[in-house]
């Protein structure tokens, strides 16, 4: 009895790892070919770098002109797209260029990469200027998700764009791309229509993470009143959640929505830092992180060093934050009152006179406000 419990063990154990084999195998196999044994890049590495995750996550060497990544997934696992990298001598990463078969003399530097093999062969033909991407390559066998990136396309908004979207998911069904670009227009749809745009995909996008943020999206809770909204949780960075953001003791919060990825908002740290000295009693700061990694976010903390509250959105949160404040592109700040209305809200980097230190500085002490 005792070794037939054994066996039976082991029989199990090996039909978990058995299941486990069969659902991670090889994705995708990508290959390239500098078609010269001396190529400048010969012994050095190409890098492929996830648009999606924000990082570089292989790399390969240049060996005889050619490089090869062998990508493992899931069996269920959806396109996710890339570019392909390589460090210069001046110590920059700079991309591989990419033709574009469907518009003459257009250059592309990201592609999708979908189940099955996708070859590069550089290509020096085109009399074009290829300072941003000096090494081009023609894609061999161009696929359905990286087609439509190449083809510049994108749904149509207002009167007169519904059967033009419907015909548009009908051609490309299956694109995670054109997924994005429903997302990052979200606001300019009602929520019936995303609804109804969202049917129309295939069901193999409904496993990537643009569908469930955009299904998020829809079903997430409006927030009442004009102030910060109170129904959500965030997390700091020693992974306490909270529902108390905002401090109303203070005369005027100032929220400032960012990301580890995002240049412009590391960009604007310091004129915050101008802000959070210059206003120590009359002004409280949060910042809000849209990051999904929160590694990269804890990493961002430490190389900046902001002594203001720190938060990470966290399930629901960010899509009901998306609604109340728009966030597809960032960086945004809110600037509120004490009575937690918000009296101005703006979008981007900016320097100068319409920087978030001249901007803010301006809105809490008006020039004159001291004479009267």
């Amino acid at each position: 009895m005792r070794w037939r419990t054994i066996f039976s063990a082991i029989f199990l154990t090996m039909q978990i790892c058995s299941c486990k084999m069969a659902t991670d195998r090889e994705f995708s196999t990508v290959s390239g070919d500098f078609v010269s044994t001396d190529h400048v890049l010969e012994g050095k590495k190409v890098y492929m770098y996830n648009l999606d995750e924000k990082q570089i996550i292989d790399s390969a060497e240049v060996k005889k002109g050619r490089f090869q990544f062998s990508i493992t997934k899931s069996n269920d696992a959806a396109p996710f797209k890339v570019c392909f990298q390589f460090q210069s001598e001046d110590g920059y990463f700079r991309p591989l260029g990419f033709v574009n078969p469907f518009f003459d003399n257009y250059i592309e530097s990201n592609i999708y990469l979908d189940k099955g093999d996708q070859e590069f062969v550089r290509d020096s033909s085109r009399k074009i200027d290829m300072s941003f991407a000096p090494f081009l390559m023609s894609v061999i066998n161009v696929n359905k998700q990286t087609e439509f990136v190449f083809r510049h396309l994108s749904p149509r908004y207002g009167d007169n764009s519904r059967s033009f979207n419907e015909e548009l998911i009908g051609k490309y069904p299956n694109s995670i791309e054109l997924l994005h670009s429903f997302f990052s227009n979200k606001s300019r749809f009602s929520e019936t229509e995303l609804k109804h745009y969202l049917s129309l995909f295939d069901e193999s996008v409904k496993g990537s993470g643009t569908y469930k943020d955009l299904n998020m999206y829809i079903s997430a809770p409006g927030s009442e009143g004009e102030g910060f909204p109170s129904n959500i949780t965030l997390e700091s960075k020693d992974g306490t959640r909270t529902s108390h953001i905002i401090n109303n003791s203070s005369k005027w919060t100032l929220v400032v929505f960012w990301a580890s990825w995002c240049g412009p908002c590391r960009m604007e740290i310091p004129h915050i830092k101008e802000l959070n000295n210059k206003f120590p009693e009359d002004l409280s700061i949060v910042s809000i992180s849209i990051d999904h990694n929160k590694d990269s976010w804890k990493k961002a903390l430490t190389k900046e060093n902001m002594s203001w509250s720190q938060y990470v959105v966290r399930d629901t949160a960010q899509a009901v934050l998306d609604k109340k404040f728009e966030l597809s592109r960032i960086p945004v700040w809110v600037l509120l009152d004490d009575k937690n209305r918000v009296v101005h809200r703006q979008l981007g980097y900016e320097e100068g006179k319409n920087g978030i230190f001249s901007k803010v500085s301006a809105l809490i002490h008006p020039v004159g406000k001291n004479e009267l």
